[in-house]
């Protein structure tokens, strides 16, 4: 925003296990290493859980809307889930094969159309919409 001067959007998410006090959070793409693949990734976190009997989890989304007058808004979406110590699931990416949600799947094996109505990212571009729309009147 500070280089083109027009409002912009920026978002960051992650996975947030409790019983490694959030972690791997931010670092989620570079859990294992900034070059490891998605499997060292998976590799590491199950090992880091083995034996762990609480295996709650959360896909936490942020949004960040800098504008050029006003000070940045920002809003959280969160989808609670349960980690699970075998993927499952052929479609998503990151940890969405390790992510059981509520409903007795995996994101993995949801469509991506049932994925982004209720995902972490779902409800953070809704919070976010809502607020512009309270804020602007759009």
């Amino acid at each position: 925003m500070r280089f083109t001067g027009l409002p912009t959007l920026a978002d960051d998410s992650g996975l947030s296990v409790d019983a490694l006090h959030g972690e791997p959070g931010v670092r989620s793409a570079r859990y294992a290493g900034d070059h490891c693949d998605q499997r060292e990734h998976d590799q590491l976190l199950l090992q880091n859980m083995a034996n762990v009997a609480d295996r709650k989890c959360k896909f936490i989304s942020a949004l960040a809307l800098a504008l050029p007058a006003e000070a940045t808004k920002t809003v959280t979406g969160e989808c609670r889930g349960t980690l699970l110590s075998a993927p499952r699931g052929e479609n998503g990416f990151g940890y969405d094969h390790l992510f059981l949600y509520e409903n007795g799947k995996t994101f993995a094996e949801l469509s991506a159309k049932e994925k982004n109505t209720i995902s972490h990212r779902a409800k953070s571009a809704l919070l976010m919409r809502s607020m512009l729309q309270e804020l602007y009147w759009v």
